[in-house]
């Protein structure tokens, strides 16, 4: 199969990949450092595109990379996401504004351009990682706002869409700590956070992304429609 995973120099992306390319499927990586994604891409030997996937016009040019290279995705995995600048209460209107176009718009626009490909193929998947803050909304508040929705968007997305054999659905990961995120960060800001939730881990660590990277492949690559729709909660029994 040919798989699209968008966030993916790095973190659960790339650990998705890892899987993915040793189940013996091709993969496209995307990433926003030209650095670290030719660093990624040259590991596992996969196409590679280089863009902010926050902005349209990254969108619609990777878009047309996918058709230039013949690259026309199977299944996507969508893992681009996270927390931006100014975060916090009072909460401004274009934080937000920012926070959906970068936890959610992105996604959207891109299934929009590709769910017509898969509608013409009989089928596809397409997997999107959320958060543990779109459940309990502990979390920055624009980050946990558009989480929220994007679980929202899954689930209208999987109903409309099961018509078209186009199975979707969402993963909602516990604390990850790997290079680059924001408990790894903690790890060094606040140290003492960063223990005290830790000791409160049922496994006695944060998961890994390797912890979820087997539920990515497993869903981009299994033929059952039973899973659309679903948000699958993986938080190590927290």
């Amino acid at each position: 199969m040919k798989i699209l995973i968008t966030g993916s120099s790095g973190g659960i992306g790339f650990a998705a990949a890892e899987e993915l390319v040793r189940l013996g499927h091709s993969v496209l990586l995307t990433g926003r450092k030209q650095e670290t994604l030719s660093a990624s891409a040259g590991r596992l030997n996969s196409l590679a595109f280089c863009g902010d996937l926050s902005k349209t016009e990254s969108v619609n040019r990777l878009y047309e990379f996918c058709n230039e290279q013949d690259f026309i995705p199977e299944a996507v995995v969508h893992t681009v996401g996270g927390t931006v600048n100014n975060d916090r209460h009072p909460l401004n209107t274009g934080t937000l504004e920012e926070s959906m176009r970068l936890n959610l718009y992105s996604a959207a626009e891109l299934n929009n351009l590709l769910i017509p490909l898969m509608q013409q193929n009989s089928g596809g998947r397409i997997i999107h990682i959320s958060s543990q803050a779109a459940k309990d909304g502990n979390a920055s508040p624009a980050y946990a706002i558009a989480k929220g929705a994007l679980n929202i968007y899954i689930r209208n997305s999987a109903r409309f869409y099961a018509q078209d054999n186009i199975m979707i659905c969402g993963i909602m990961p516990g604390i990850l700590d790997h290079k680059g995120s924001a408990w790894h960060q903690k790890s060094t800001e606040n140290p003492k956070k960063y223990e005290e939730r830790k000791s409160r881990q049922p496994l006695g660590r944060f998961l890994k992304p390797q912890d979820i990277s087997g539920l990515i492949g497993f869903l981009a690559t299994d033929r059952s429609m039973a899973y659309t729709g679903t948000i699958f909660d993986i938080n190590g029994g927290e």
